[in-house]
C-alpha cells in the first residue's frame, strides 16, 4: 500500500508498519522530485509512477532502486505541477498537469 502524506511518499505492508519512505532530497537526483505527492500509479509492468505538485512526474522500475524524473526538454514531460495518472489497455501513460492541459506518454516508453 502507498500512502502520500504530504511529506513524500510511504508504503505499508499489510499490518500497516511502514516499510519504505521516500522523501525529496535536493543533492539525491534518485529521490522523489518533490515531497507533495498528488497521484500514485503502480502500472500493470509493475513500474511506480508518481505525479508531484510542484517536481513533475517521476518513476521508479518494478525492482526497485532510483526514481527517474521526467521533467525538462527532451524527456517528455515538460511541466513541474502534475495532479492525476492514468494507464490505459494499451498501456499509453496519461499525465494530468496544471499548466499543460493532459498529455500522453507512449505504451513502449520509460
Amino acid at each position: 500500500l502507498g500512502l502520500s502524506e504530504g511529506g513524500g511518499l510511504v508504503r505499508l505492508d499489510a499490518g500497516l508498519s511502514v516499510v519504505e519512505r521516500h522523501v525529496h532530497d535536493p543533492v539525491d537526483p534518485g529521490s522523489l522530485p518533490d515531497n507533495a505527492v498528488q497521484a500514485i500509479l503502480r502500472r500493470r509492468n509493475g513500474e511506480l509512477w508518481v505525479a508531484t505538485a510542484n517536481g513533475g512526474v517521476a518513476w521508479r522500475a518494478a525492482s526497485g532502486g532510483p526514481f527517474q524524473r521526467l521533467r525538462g526538454a527532451g524527456q517528455g514531460l515538460e511541466v513541474s505541477g502534475s495532479r492525476a495518472l492514468l494507464e490505459t489497455a494499451d498501456g499509453t501513460l496519461w499525465v494530468g498537469t496544471d499548466d499543460a492541459g493532459v498529455l500522453a506518454r507512449c505504451a513502449g516508453c520509460t
